[in-house]
């Protein structure tokens, strides 16, 4: 495994530790992010990370915003259709059962499919938690089916750093008719081939989501352009719409800095440096197939225009923010991006009736 590779998992903890810091400060709810904390996560009382309040703010936007746009996507459609989500870099990510958790029935729970796509052993982790954690089991609609080697699980839970699984690896641990784990390098999804043949159980015939949360930042440009465009190919029979949330420099001296601070760590976002505003990402994903619509904010925007007052004061009770203005910088350079390879205007079959529409009365800064 390259020092890359392990700094960018590193960042997966990172948010882990982070987003549980600002759940125990009261900011939002997760039923399941718990079990994740720990190597067994069976300890639902474990210790928060002292973090500052402009992090759980953050924090509290990042997570309340994309979750705003995902929840759009799936209730605002025939809502006896099938809805799929893939998650690109899904690490830690607990939402898939929270989702599912969500769903009253089940035949409401069937009509969700979701596809989670990290490294190799960074799913391998995650499988082991989901099996041996009944709350999460039994949430995800069945027949569920585990691939875990044995001798895997024993070389993960003794050593620190886990097992150094080859590169072009590609597994699938856990498998169902709604949910399936995929482990691979998103590095191998370069065509529309290697997604429909890498990607086990996925649909190309129903409304699809692509979720990129602060994932492809870490792709060369060139990379996750390709990969992008992989998945838009793939599903040129259907429709697929997308939501990213990505840091970008605005070409000013905090995103510099930002980046610097990053780099001491090993991090580097290339994709950050090609496409410095939040113009510059918005136009790269309509120009990569989302021309019927694309929308965009930076995250100051949306904690400015996206919640009420009441929300608002909500969480000024929580925690003083002395640090506003840092904040509002902070805020300033990540940026939310939505749209689809659909319009209103399209074919109203199922296949293809995933427009935009449920977006249009967001909102909104940025307009493509």
């Amino acid at each position: 495994m390259s020092s890359r590779n392990r700094a960018v998992k590193e960042t997966d903890t990172d948010a882990l530790l982070t987003k549980y810091a600002a759940i125990q400060a009261g900011y939002f709810q997760d039923p399941f992010l718990h079990y994740f904390i720990n190597n067994n996560n069976n300890n639902k009382h474990a210790p928060a990370r002292k973090t500052l309040p402009l992090i759980n703010r953050g924090t509290f936007v990042r997570a309340t915003a994309i979750s705003r746009l995902v929840h759009e996507f799936i209730s605002n459609q025939d809502q006896s259709s099938i809805k799929q989500i893939i998650s690109l870099g899904a690490g830690s990510d607990a939402r898939p059962f929270t989702l599912f958790h969500a769903r009253t029935t089940n035949e409401d729970k069937k009509n969700l499919i979701y596809h989670e796509i990290d490294f190799p052993d960074s799913v391998m982790r995650k499988a082991i938690i989901i099996q041996n954690v009944p709350e999460i089991d039994n949430v995800i609609p069945g027949p569920v089916e585990y691939n875990i080697d044995d001798s895997l699980v024993s070389s993960l839970s003794s050593s620190r750093r886990g097992v150094r699984l080859r590169p072009d690896l590609v597994v699938t641990p856990v498998k169902s008719p709604s949910y399936t784990l995929h482990g691979l390098d998103l590095n191998r999804l370069v065509t529309s081939t290697a997604v429909t043949s890498l990607l086990v159980n996925l649909r190309l015939d129903v409304p699809t989501l692509l979720l990129s949360e602060c994932c492809l930042c870490y792709l060369e440009p060139d990379v996750s352009n390709t990969v992008i465009n992989s998945f838009v190919t793939a599903f040129s029979s259907s429709s697929l719409s997308i939501v990213s949330y990505e840091p970008f420099t605005a070409n000013d001296q905090f995103g510099t800095v930002m980046l610097q601070n990053l780099s001491l760590r090993g991090i580097t976002m290339p994709s950050v440096n090609a496409y410095p505003s939040l113009l510059a990402n918005a136009t790269r994903y309509r120009d990569l197939g989302f021309s019927k619509f694309m929308r965009a904010a930076s995250i100051k925007f949306v904690i400015d225009h996206w919640y009420d007052q009441d929300e608002i004061a909500r969480i000024d009770k929580l925690e003083i923010l002395d640090e506003r203005e840092e904040f509002d910088l902070l805020a300033a350079h990540y940026g939310l991006f939505w749209g689809s390879t659909s319009s209103s205007s399209s074919s109203s079959s199922s296949s293809s009736s995933s427009s935009a529409w449920w977006w249009q009365d967001l909102p909104k800064s940025l307009e493509l």
